[in-house]
């Protein structure tokens, strides 16, 4: 029987193996607790090959999640925030690089007052101190 897998990828250079063949909500709540964020935490997935957001489906997250990820795929874990009608997404990496940073700065949503830069990268831990008032779960 054919057993899939996908790769998230966050911190310093850590990665989890996660399998997606269950409700989208139940894959969502595990990344969160195993990559160390709080449940209040806002997170979204970037496949890294295609450079794409992982869609997060409509109506109730009890739909399978299987069929919105390609098959030992890598996806980088992060933080989605919300700001005065701005929605911008933080790479929960250590070290997110040029590259990723020019990419998830093309995702902005709305009228940015500032562009992503390194000083928004951050690890889960000090995410999760951050959005989620300093009670979120760390290692």
């Amino acid at each position: 029987l054919f057993q899939m897998f996908i790769t998230i990828r966050f911190g310093a250079d850590e990665e989890e193996l996660f399998n997606p063949d269950c409700a989208f909500g139940v894959l969502m709540n595990d990344i969160k607790k195993r990559c160390r964020c709080s449940d209040r935490d806002s997170i979204r997935l970037l496949n890294e090959k295609a450079g794409s957001l992982v869609p997060i489906p409509d109506g109730e997250s009890r739909d399978s999640a299987l069929k919105l990820f390609t098959a030992r795929g890598c996806y980088i874990l992060l933080a989605e925030e919300k700001s005065a009608g701005v929605i911008s997404y933080i790479p929960l990496l250590d070290d997110p690089g040029k590259e990723l940073l020019a990419i998830l700065e093309s995702f902005v949503v709305g009228k940015p007052s500032k562009s992503i830069g390194r000083r928004a990268s951050r690890t889960p831990q000090t995410t999760t101190k951050i959005m989620s008032g300093g009670k979120g779960r760390r290692k």
